[in-house]
């Protein structure tokens, strides 16, 4: 998952909302991009 303005980001991407991310980052599957950070600015941390 990436923040709306990284750059590392595929054409395959869609936007989702802050609540949406929110729960996708707590899944053990998906991984927050390590350049960007979404689930730092989120407020979500290990």
């Amino acid at each position: 998952m990436h923040s709306d303005d990284c750059s590392m980001t595929s054409e395959m991407t869609h936007p989702v909302t802050a609540h949406e991310a929110r729960l996708a980052l707590t899944d053990a599957q998906l991984e927050a991009c390590a350049f960007c950070r979404p689930d730092t600015e989120l407020g979500i941390l290990d």
